[in-house]
Parts: structure tokens; C-alpha cells; sequence
């Protein structure tokens, strides 16, 4: 995860704000490792270099207002460099998934682009903050603990390093947990975002309670997820809060039988713990993003994999792999007005998505069964069927379909489903581009809608496009004639 992410940094445009950030910790780190040296020195009355009391006391005072103002200041960049390396992650899933993998799993691509990127982000950022700076708190204060006293410092070494050593089953647990709770979480999503989108037609059919009782169990098995994390942490807890207090008496006891027998002074000792506690913090900084990590590592897997779906034609039955082999280069030599018959299940949708994909993006506006809005203004819609369309000629094709009293800063809320079909099919009309692709067109449109249609499909025919569309509707399929009529079987 690491390697992967430090790859995009240039990309991203992020290498200046992590220099920063390291040259706000380093500073951070540099006026903390000064002051148990300058304190000892006050205390102990010592004037080797001439400087009276007031002078080293004013030095101490200046010392930690510069170590205060670097943290503020790393603290910032630390805000600033989260959400650019969060928003870098959702950018490059929102241009490198597969859309498919949205659409089908799309409570899990929510909750992966907004909550796993901004884990991940803390994570990284903690890492770049802390580690270096930390790594060099440490073997400065190691160091001079080692002066002060080495047999007292390599005791209460040996302790931190075996009781971290314990943590190591926690952390595994950890992740187990971790990743049940992504799971239960990533479950709840397509669950609410499914009762979001039926419970209207649930509450007609008397299905709401049903419906209701789909979204509770989806809840309770979060909350289960949840327990059973927090059981663990709660586990951990008493462990990971007495490594600090146990390292803490060991080291003042060992510590005063140390002054008691000569072998360390009182400003000895004071020097001492000021530098044990400059050797907790990163200690503490690590096992605290060593706790963190489990979440991170499932979030990244989260991330990289939410692209892993299997090619969608191996999902399909046989019987329609070979009404999409069989019919797929006719509809792509195809010219003038095809109509495609066939029964519910025959492929009719799966091959128009075939053809659109074949031909690209740049020639093909695609109108589904159930029109894709923007849900702002029509004008936005527009924008959704091309990159250069005519908005005159949107609103002349508006006009056509019996909208005359539409505008482009028209909002689409409130509109029924057959003005919303005729609002998309009229934006993909004025896309300008070579092939118009429908599936099922009339599927919300009454019998004279349905005529004007037919005619705006000819005329648009007779400037040089092609029409591709599929329909179950007999009546329709009469307004369109003449044209070419594909009719799809099972067993041909």
C-alpha cells in the first residue's frame, strides 16, 4: 500500500506539502529534544557558559513557544495534506473504476470513495508526520539516556519492547474484526440505498414492513460487527493503557534506589525522565498508528480491489452469448432505422450495451430503458448525452415531443417518468453524434407521443444517422416503418 501510494505523490502534486509537513515535524521534534537538557540545567543552577538563570530560564520559555508553533503548524499541513491525498484517491477511482462495478455494487463504491479514502489518507499522513522525525527522536534521546544512565535505560528498554511484543495477537485480532465490520458496513450501504429507491413502490404493494425488516437485520448485523470490534479493543485497552504507567514506575523506582546509592544525581534524574518521556512519544506515536494499520491495510483492499469484476459476459447465459455473437456485427454494418424484436430475457438490452461499447462513446448517444438525469436542469441533463450539444435544437426536439413550455434552467424533480424519457431521448438527439442507441424508447410514453417520436427518429435518420432501438411495442414499431427489423431467437 505504501510503495503504491508514494508512486502517485508526483502525480498528485502533493511532494511540496509533505516536505513541508516533514519540515514542521522535524522543527517539532528538534526544539522538543532541546528542553530536558535545558531544564536539567536550570534546575541544577549549573552557569558553565556564563548565562545567568533568567537567561536559561528565558531560552527554556523560547524553546517550547517554538515547539508549541511548529506543532500548530504541522497540525495544519497535516489537515491540508489529508484531504489532497484523500481527494487524489477519489479522483483516480472515479476515473479508473469500472463504471459497471458502480452501478453493481454501488452502497460498497460509496461508502470505498467517501469513509475507506479517508482512512487511508490518515494513515499515510501519520506515517510521513511521525515516522522519520519520531525515528530521530528516538535514537537522539536513546542516546542520551544511554549517557545518563545505560544500565536503567537498556532495563526499560527490554520492558517496552516486550510489552509491545504482547500487542501483536491484539492487532491481529484487530484486523479480523476490522474487516467483518467493513463488510457489515459495505452490506448496509446497498441495502439502504435499494430501500431508498422501492420504498414508495414497497409502501403501494403493502411491502413496506418487509422492506423495513431487510434494512433492520442489515443494521443489527453492523451493530454485531461493531460489538464484537469494540469487544477487542476493549481487551486491548487495559494492555495498551498500562505500558506507559508500567514503564513509568519501573523507571522512577529503579531510578531512586539509582540516586539513593550515588550512581545518578537529582538533575540527572530529571534529565532522565524528560528524555524517557521524548523516547515514549514515538513509541507511543507507533503503536498507535501500529493499531491503526489493520484498518488502513482493509481500507486500501477496499480500494483496490472495488475495480476486480470478472467480464460481465461470463455472468450471462449461454442462449444469450449466442444471440449477442450471432447478431452483433449486423447491428454494427447496420444503416437507416433497425428495430429489434425479440422476448423479455433474449439479450435485447445486453446487446444494444454490446454495440454502444463497440462503437465508443464519441459516435454512440445511449438512452436506457430508465432515463439517466442529472437531477438539476434540463441543462444539465444536456450535458450528460455529449460534450458539444445543440441546445437549440434540444429545445426545438423538446418542442416536438410535446414540451414546448420547457426551458433549459427547467428543473427535472418533479417531472413524471414519460417526460423524463422524452427529455433524454431529446438530449441524445441533439448530441450530433453518428448513432443513436434506445432501449425500449416508448416504455412510458403514450400512443401519440409515441408518433411524434417515430417522425423526430426519421428526420433525424434522413440528416445522415443511424437509429438502433428495441421495443416491444407493436404500434411503435408501425409509426417506424419503413426500417430494419431484427427479430432476436433462441434457437436460430
Amino acid at each position: 500500500m505504501i510503495m503504491e501510494i508514494a508512486r502517485r505523490f508526483r502525480r498528485w502534486g502533493v511532494t511540496s506539502q509533505i516536505i513541508w509537513c516533514l519540515a514542521f515535524s522535524s522543527a517539532f521534534a528538534g526544539f522538543s529534544i532541546v528542553q530536558p537538557a535545558l531544564l536539567a540545567k536550570l534546575i541544577d543552577g549549573s552557569n558553565n557558559v556564563g548565562e545567568s538563570l533568567e537567561e536559561q530560564a528565558l531560552a527554556l520559555l523560547l524553546v517550547v513557544v517554538l515547539a508549541t508553533t511548529f506543532n500548530a503548524l504541522l497540525i495544519r499541513q497535516e489537515g491540508r495534506l489529508i484531504a489532497k491525498i484523500r481527494g487524489s484517491l477519489q479522483k483516480d477511482l472515479i476515473s479508473t473504476v469500472d463504471a459497471n462495478q458502480f452501478e453493481l455494487n454501488h452502497g460498497r463504491g460509496l461508502q470505498v470513495v467517501v469513509g475507506d479514502t479517508d482512512t487511508v489518507a490518515h494513515y499515510i499522513v501519520g506515517l510521513l508526520s511521525k515516522i522519520l522525525p519520531g525515528a530521530g527522536m528516538f535514537i537522539f534521546a536513546f542516546i542520551a539516556l544511554l549517557r545518563i544512565d545505560t544500565i536503567l535505560t537498556l532495563l526499560v528498554l527490554a520492558m517496552g519492547v516486550s510489552l509491545s511484543a504482547l500487542s501483536v495477537p491484539f492487532l491481529k485480532r484487530m484486523a479480523r474484526a476490522e474487516q467483518a465490520n467493513l463488510r457489515s458496513r459495505d452490506e448496509l450501504s446497498d441495502t439502504l440505498l435499494t430501500y431508498f429507491s422501492v420504498a414508495k413502490v414497497a409502501t403501494l404493494n403493502g411491502r413496506l414492513e418487509h422492506l423495513k425488516k431487510i434494512v433492520t437485520n442489515s443494521f443489527d448485523n453492523l451493530q454485531q460487527a461493531t460489538y464484537r470490534s469494540a469487544t477487542i479493543q476493549a481487551q486491548f485497552a487495559p494492555f495498551n493503557g498500562s505500558i506507559v504507567p508500567i514503564l513509568a514506575v519501573t523507571t522512577l523506582g529503579v531510578a531512586s534506589w539509582r540516586v539513593r546509592v550515588g550512581a545518578m544525581d537529582p538533575s540527572e534524574l530529571i534529565e532522565f525522565l524528560m528524555y524517557m518521556f521524548i523516547l515514549m512519544a514515538p513509541l507511543l506515536r507507533a503503536l498507535s498508528l501500529a493499531s491503526q494499520r489493520a484498518k488502513a491495510h482493509t481500507a486500501w483492499r477496499e480500494i483496490s480491489t472495488l475495480n476486480d469484476i470478472e467480464n460481465p459476459r461470463k455472468a450471462l447465459p449461454e442462449r444469450v452469448l449466442k444471440v449477442l455473437d450471432r447478431n452483433q456485427q449486423k447491428l454494427l454494418d447496420s444503416t437507416g432505422i433497425t428495430i429489434i424484436l425479440g422476448p423479455s430475457g433474449i439479450g435485447k438490452t445486453t446487446l444494444l450495451h454490446d454495440v454502444a461499447a463497440t462503437v465508443g462513446p464519441t459516435d454512440t448517444a445511449f438512452v436506457s430503458q430508465e432515463p439517466k438525469l442529472l437531477p438539476h436542469t434540463l441543462e444539465d441533463t444536456l450535458q450528460l448525452y455529449g460534450s458539444g450539444p445543440d441546445s437549440e435544437r434540444f429545445m426545438n426536439n423538446l418542442s416536438c415531443l410535446r414540451m414546448p413550455d420547457c426551458t433549459l434552467t427547467t428543473t427535472i424533480a418533479r417531472m413524471s417518468g414519460g417526460e423524463r424519457q422524452r427529455v433524454a431521448i431529446a438530449a441524445a438527439l441533439s448530441s450530433n453524434k453518428e448513432t443513436l442507441i434506445l432501449d425500449e424508447p416508448t416504455s412510458s410514453l403514450g400512443t401519440d407521443d409515441q408518433r411524434d417520436l417515430a417522425k423526430l427518429l426519421r428526420n433525424h435518420v434522413n440528416n445522415g444517422a443511424r437509429v438502433i432501438l428495441s421495443t416491444h411495442n407493436s404500434d411503435f414499431v408501425e409509426f417506424m416503418l419503413p426500417a430494419n427489423v431484427l427479430e432476436l431467437e433462441e434457437n436460430v
